[in-house]
């Protein structure tokens, strides 16, 4: 019974279908100015794409730039530009003990090793 009700209403959908689109073109506009307000609700498809705007999609877009501007530009962001500072600050103090000259390395290992023997004697 339930299966001959449901292919009653599709048949007879399609039959309407047939009459309006096909058979007289005219029919679609004079049913929408009789009845606007069931038109317009049938022609926005019962309002669902506003509403699942309205309830999905604004709010998802509002939290996805929320992480872009708060949690990936501040943090994410803040640590790479952190660790590149870090960086920069010690390799401005490790470039005064790296000259380049074979003489000032010398030099610095003689002086090391001298302080280490002194350490060694003071005890």
């Amino acid at each position: 019974l339930m299966m001959g009700i449901t292919l009653a209403i599709a048949l007879s959908g399609m039959f309407l279908a047939y009459k309006m689109y096909i058979k007289d073109t005219t029919k679609p506009l004079l049913w929408a100015d009789r009845f606007p307000n069931c038109y317009r609700i049938l022609f926005n498809k019962y309002y669902i794409d506003e509403i699942y705007d309205a309830l999905f999609t604004n709010p998802t877009i509002k939290l996805s730039k929320y992480f872009w501007k708060e949690v990936d530009a501040k943090l994410v962001d803040g640590a790479v530009n952190g660790a590149g500072k870090s960086v920069s600050f010690s390799s401005k103090i490790f470039r005064l003990f790296q000259t380049g000259y074979t003489q000032n390395y010398a030099l610095s290992i003689f002086v090391s090793g001298f302080v280490v023997v002194l350490f060694f004697i003071a005890q």
